[in-house]
Parts: C-alpha cells; sequence; structure tokens
C-alpha cells in the first residue's frame, strides 16, 4: 500500500450520542448516512464545497447544509464525520480537533448504523452500487422493510438511502482506503476484485490483503457471497470461517444461469443450483455484468431464506441507479445515455452491453476521473474505448486529487493512436467542445454514451438542450 496502515479498530459511539456534523456531507455515502441518521431521531447537520443534487436530497430529510466550509458551521455537535476527499487543513476539520470533538471516517459512522441490524456489505472493484440497489430493492419489495444506503440514487426509490424498521441494514464497503474494515457485517458479497485506486494500493496483493482482512472480520456464522469467476476471490473464500456461496455465468458455481439471452434493454436467464431450476429472471438493465449483478442479488437473499418470487419480481422491475446506463434523452434520432463507468473492466463491459442495443454506431465520450488513475491505467483505458466506434476523450476530472504534471486525457487518446486500429478517436479537453462536436458527427440511429465518474454527464445534457 502506498498509505500509512489503516486502523481497523471499530470505535464505539459517545455515550448518549445526539448531534453530528457532516463535513462533505454531499458526497453519495455521506449524504445516505446523514439522512438515516436524521430519521432515527438523530439532530444533523452538513457542510460541503457546493450545492448538489445529493446535498438538496439531504435538505429534503431536514438536514441544514451549509455552503462553503468555515469554522462557524460547527455549532455544538458530538460527532464530525468527515469523507476521505475532507484534507488535513480543512477549516472546519481543524476546528474540531482544536476543540477535542470526536472526529470519525464515513465508515465508522456506517458502521454504528450497520451495528443496529443485520448488516449485509456488498464489496468488490466493479458492480458494487447495482448489486446494493438489487438487494435493497428486493428486501424493500419482499416487505423485509430494510434500511438501506447505496452509493447513487436508486431510480425506483428516488433516494440513495433509506431508513427502515426491519433487521437488515445493506451498503456498499468502499475499499478505495481501507476503511470497509472499519464495518462488522453479517453478510458479505464480493463481485471481484482488481487493482484500483493507485493513491492507496501500489499492487493486486494490496488489495487481496485488505478484502482478505475484511472476510476474516466476519462472523463464524455469517455468510460470504462471492463470484467464482474471479480467481482471487475463489481463493479467498476457500479460506473463509464462514459459511461461503458462489455465484457465477461461466464457472462451476452454486448458483449458475442457463438460457441466457443477452439483448436489449435488458436479459433473461433461469438460475440453476445443484441441478435444479429455481427461476426464471428477465432485466431491465443490460449486459452480461448485470446478469452477474443480479445472480449475486438472487443467491445473497437466497441463502437468507427469501423465497424467489419477490426477488425475481424485483429483479424484473429494476431500472437501475442514476448514472448506471442511464437514459438521458432523445435528439434527431441520437440517444444519449449516461453510465458512472471510470475503471478499464467497467468501460468494457459498459460498451459490450452498448453494442447488444441494435444502434448503427456506439460514440463514446470517455470523462477520465483522478490523475493517478489515468497515467496507470493509461493503456487499458485506451484498449476499452476501441470497443466504441467513435471515442472522445476529454480532460481528467481530478476529484481529490490536485493536477500531476504530463497526466491529461491525451495520454490515452496517443495509446489509442499507437495501437493502429481503426476506432476514430479525439481528443476534446473542454466539455463544450464535445457538444459541438457531437453536433457535427451524429447521425440518426447513433448512442451517444457519456462514460465516467465526475461530471461528464453535462454533455449528454447540453447535446439533448442544444438547436
Amino acid at each position: 500500500m502506498t498509505g500509512s496502515a489503516i486502523d481497523t479498530t471499530t470505535i464505539a459511539a459517545p455515550e448518549g450520542l445526539q448531534s453530528i456534523h457532516f463535513i462533505g456531507i454531499g458526497g453519495a455515502g455521506m449524504s445516505g448516512i446523514a439522512m438515516v441518521l436524521r430519521s432515527r431521531g438523530y439532530e444533523v447537520t452538513g457542510s460541503d464545497l457546493k450545492a448538489s443534487r445529493y446535498t438538496a436530497l439531504v435538505e429534503m430529510a431536514g438536514v441544514p447544509v451549509k455552503i462553503g466550509h468555515r469554522a462557524a458551521n460547527l455549532d455544538q455537535p458530538d460527532v464530525v464525520v468527515i469523507s476521505s476527499a475532507i484534507p488535513a487543513h480543512n477549516v472546519e476539520l481543524r476546528e474540531a480537533h482544536r476543540r477535542g470533538i470526536l472526529v470519525v471516517k464515513r465508515a465508522q459512522a456506517l458502521a454504528w448504523l450497520m451495528q443496529s441490524g443485520r448488516g449485509i456489505a456488498v464489496c468488490g472493484t466493479h458492480g458494487k452500487t447495482t448489486t446494493t440497489s438489487m438487494i435493497s430493492r428486493a428486501l424493500v419489495d419482499s416487505g423485509a422493510d430494510p434500511t438501506f444506503l447505496v452509493g447513487g440514487e436508486l431510480n425506483d426509490l428516488g433516494s440513495n438511502a433509506r431508513h427502515g424498521a426491519g433487521d437488515f441494514v445493506v451498503c456498499e464497503a468502499d475499499e478505495s482506503d481501507g476503511s470497509l474494515l472499519l464495518l462488522r457485517p453479517e453478510v458479505a458479497v464480493l463481485t471481484n476484485m482488481e487493482l484500483d485506486h493507485h493513491s492507496h494500493y501500489l499492487h493486486i496483493e494490496d488489495v487481496e490483503k485488505v478484502f482478505r482482512a475484511f472476510v476474516d472480520c466476519l462472523p463464524d456464522d455469517g455468510l460470504l457471497v462471492h463470484c467464482a469467476e474471479d480467481p482471487r476471490v475463489s481463493g479467498l473464500a476457500a479460506s473463509a470461517r464462514c459459511r461461503a456461496s458462489s455465484y457465477a455465468i461461466d464457472a462451476p458455481a452454486a448458483y449458475g444461469v442457463r438460457e441466457l439471452v443477452l439483448g436489449h434493454p435488458g436479459s433473461s436467464f433461469e438460475v440453476w443450483s445443484q441441478g435444479c431450476r429455481l427461476a426464471s429472471v428477465t432485466l431491465q438493465v443490460p449486459g452480461r455484468h448485470n446478469v452477474l449483478n443480479a445472480l449475486a442479488c438472487f443467491a445473497t437473499l437466497t441463502e437468507l431464506g427469501l423465497p424467489p418470487e419477490p426477488v425475481v419480481a424485483a429483479l424484473g422491475s429494476f431500472t437501475g441507479a442514476v448514472r448506471r446506463f442511464q437514459w438521458k434523452g432523445e435528439r434527431d434520432g441520437v440517444t444519449v445515455v449516461d453510465d458512472y463507468a471510470h475503471h478499464p473492466t467497467e468501460l468494457q463491459a459498459t460498451l459490450r452491453a452498448a453494442r447488444e442495443g441494435g444502434w448503427t454506431r456506439v460514440i463514446a465520450v470517455f470523462q477520465p476521473h483522478l490523475y493517478s488513475r489515468t497515467e496507470y491505467l493509461q493503456r487499458e483505458f485506451a484498449e476499452a474505448l476501441l470497443e466504441a466506434d467513435v471515442a472522445v476523450v476529454t480532460d481528467v476530472y481530478g476529484a481529490r486529487e490536485e493536477p500531476w504534471p504530463g497526466v491529461s486525457g491525451k495520454l490515452i487518446v496517443d495509446s489509442m493512436l499507437a495501437m493502429a486500429k481503426r476506432t476514430p478517436v479525439a481528443y476534446l479537453p473542454r466539455l463544450n467542445s464535445v457538444v459541438d462536436y457531437l453536433r457535427h458527427v451524429t447521425a440518426p440511429g447513433d448512442l451517444v454514451l457519456t462514460l465516467g465518474a465526475g461530471d461528464i454527464h453535462r454533455v449528454g445534457e447540453r447535446f439533448l438542450a442544444s438547436v
């Protein structure tokens, strides 16, 4: 690991905890925790650098939000919660330390919530948000009334979080900084394992070490559900102390599929286990990767004793999460879809799913996310984008990172050109330039697919609104 080893000791919630302040409350994870805590009767406040759809959701839930970071934003909270994006010099964080207020990471606050019920944590490099969303939706439809916290808004439920009166607490477990090790769930779903988050991990073995430690924290009577198509994941599951079950499309597993038909807008398949047909599933979300996500959901809830009928019904009506192959609109016969994919494997899966949609051409507009990821994975990004008929790459969305000298989206374009493939590619750093480009190159029957974890979705919105 490139960073210092994380302290995995879970901090007990302070006696008499009443008020909590969130620095960076506009993050997908932070906003969800804040809303659930507010629903449970805590006094919650927050601040963020700018207003967003998440700060709006939080305010609608009754949480006061200050835009801009100032020491005066702290009233008298018992605890301050910070996201990984908050730097040590943040003025509110420094004020909290000056006053001796307990400061905890987002994952610690999530751990407190999880302690209140039967925790189901979904982890892995890819597929966390969709799998968590599917499990949450299925539990809601089954009448289990779960609490859930998802790293994106559910199209069907209109929020990224919900406080429920039932036993289950469903959440994503974030491996980006190792903070998932603060969680103590009863059930873990492990989707896959790849090298990512290069500011924290140097080697895939570092990632594996963290996931292994996470699995080791599961109780002896807990449950691990894992994807058998990933050899590292399967190896880790083989040494788990708790009960383990598996799912896969193209590998031996406890839960597998037959009669798989990939198509648009979704797919259909049968779920089989131990030679018995358990269910027929039809999805509204496209791609092989979503079949795996649905299979993970089905396997998890079946192992927990839920009947298949409400799970199948929920999967069949599931329309995805915001920014997960989200239909944005149509202009002059050109369809616009937006997706959060920001890792080469995710890009490739999303582009292949788009290929199944029957569009004349797939035009990929990719905004790299983080300078570190762009530097280390530039060739892999280039290879993934070759799945498109036309590719556009913008400049890097730095998020929490400062610019790296010599690192820009042009690195990916140069890698694509060096591969001597026929895919037309353009480097257009500014989003407005991309909109102008699309107006000239698109034709009826095309799909414009915006890809990335930053603000690239604005390109599709501006294109649809342009005259």
